[in-house]
C-alpha cells in the first residue's frame, strides 16, 4: 500500500515551506531560497498535482477514440525492470474492459523527448513479457511546456496520444 499528501498545498507546505521556514523568513534571502527550492518544488509538489490532473483529464473527459475504447478506469503503477535494475513509474495507466491495458502515459510539466517514448515502449515490452495484452495499447505523453517536434511527427504514424495543456482544458 502507498499513501501520499495528495493535496497540493499540504504538500507544499510539508514538502517546500515547512523545511526553510527560517531561511524564507529572512529579509532578503526569501528569494534566494525560492530559486533553490523551486526544482524541488517542480519535483514533489507541481508534478505530482499535474499527474494527478492528467488521470483525471483520461478517465473523465477524454474521448473513447483517444485510447481506442471506452476507458473504465485510470490508475498509475510501477513497473519493475530487472535487466536494467530499476523500476518504471507510469504516471497514466488507462484501462478499458476486462483491465485491457489501453494506454500507457507519461506526464511532466517540462517538454517530454523521444526518450520518454522509448521508456513507455520498453514498458509495454515488460509488461507483454509478463502476459498482459498491450499490442494495441496506445503511447500517451501529456506536458504542460508543448512537444518536441520530432513527437509531433510520430504522433502521426505511431500510436502516440500528446495531451497538452489546451487539451487538457478544452479537447477530448
Amino acid at each position: 500500500m502507498h499513501y501520499a499528501i495528495t493535496e497540493p498545498l499540504i504538500r507544499f507546505h510539508h514538502a517546500i515551506l515547512r523545511p526553510a521556514w527560517s531561511e524564507l523568513e529572512r529579509p532578503g534571502r526569501s528569494r534566494d531560497a525560492w530559486q533553490r527550492l523551486q526544482p524541488q518544488f517542480l519535483a514533489q509538489v507541481l508534478g505530482p498535482a499535474f499527474e494527478a490532473m492528467c488521470r483525471t483529464w483520461a478517465g473523465r473527459f477524454a474521448d473513447a477514440r483517444t485510447f481506442g475504447g471506452p476507458v473504465q478506469a485510470v490508475r498509475r503503477g510501477l513497473v519493475p525492470d530487472a535487466e536494467a535494475r530499476q523500476t518504471h513509474e507510469v504516471d497514466v495507466v488507462v484501462l478499458g474492459e476486462h483491465d485491457r491495458i489501453l494506454a500507457l502515459g507519461e506526464a511532466t510539466w517540462g517538454s517530454p523527448g523521444v526518450h520518454d517514448l522509448d521508456r513507455l515502449r520498453r514498458v509495454a515490452a515488460l509488461l507483454a513479457g509478463r502476459g498482459h495484452a498491450v499490442g494495441d495499447a496506445r503511447l500517451a505523453l501529456f506536458s504542460a511546456s508543448g512537444f518536441d517536434p520530432a513527437l509531433r511527427r510520430r504522433a502521426k504514424t505511431d500510436r502516440l496520444v500528446l495531451v497538452d495543456l489546451e487539451r487538457l482544458y478544452a479537447g477530448t
